[in-house]
Order: C-alpha cells, then sequence, then structure tokens
C-alpha cells in the first residue's frame, strides 16, 4: 500500500433522539457515579469521583461518598429565630 493509500473507516452513524408526540421533553438528567473502580497491585481500588481519596474496601468508599452530599433542608418555622 501506497502512503497515500490510507483506508478510511466511515464514521458509526449517530442515534437521532426520538421526537415525542407531545410538547418538548427535557433531556433526562445524569448523575455522575460518587465513586469509580481501578485497580491497585490487582486490587480493587475504589476512587471518589469528588475528590482524591481512594480504598480498598468498597463499604468504606460508600461511607465517604455520602459526606459529600449536601444537608438535609432546614425546615423553616414562622416567628422562630434561626
Amino acid at each position: 500500500m501506497a502512503q497515500g493509500d490510507l483506508k478510511k473507516e466511515a464514521p458509526e452513524p449517530e442515534e437521532k433522539p426520538k421526537k415525542s408526540s407531545g410538547g418538548t421533553e427535557a433531556p433526562p438528567k445524569t448523575q455522575a457515579a460518587p465513586y469509580t473502580l481501578g485497580e491497585w497491585k490487582g486490587f480493587p481500588r475504589f476512587q471518589c469521583s469528588k475528590c482524591p481519596f481512594d480504598s480498598l474496601d468498597e463499604e468504606v468508599i460508600k461511607q465517604h461518598v455520602k459526606t459529600h452530599e449536601p444537608p438535609p433542608p432546614r425546615l423553616w418555622t414562622p416567628g422562630k429565630e434561626v
């Protein structure tokens, strides 16, 4: 094969979003995974998606990612000082 004869593959056709029969639809909200799975010296390594924390224990990472969740809303009572 000559230098200029490189084969080009056709790009994969993209799926077009289906149109709904009524109104406009908002795209579905995607939520990032709270942690990712990697590997360290053959062991599973769980890495937090929001900070540099990682662990070899899945239960530890599950407890850690809860620290990134926003606190529950405080209820306001009229006439009561916060």
